[in-house]
């Protein structure tokens, strides 16, 4: 889910709290927010790097760290 504010826009990941996806004026970010909607619109889990270590386990709340990598994983389909 994104939450786009004046400074910044969050977002949140199932079962994890909110994080900064980016800085209003950030150049990636209409690429980062992109990413984000078309993984949720196809059902794609997200993964997300932070430049302070944190990755997509992170679970406390970080307001001033924002993303500096999305990734979209596609499921891999079970053979059998």
């Amino acid at each position: 889910m994104l939450y786009p504010t004046e400074e910044k826009t969050f977002i949140q990941l199932e079962g994890q709290n909110w994080q900064v996806l980016g800085f209003a004026g950030d150049e990636d970010l209409p690429t980062k927010m992109a990413i984000a909607q078309r993984a949720k619109q196809q059902s794609q889990p997200v993964e997300l790097t932070f430049n302070n270590g944190h990755d997509k386990e992170c679970l406390s709340r970080d307001d001033t760290s924002a993303v500096i990598k999305i990734k979209a994983r596609k499921e891999k389909k079970n053979q059998g």
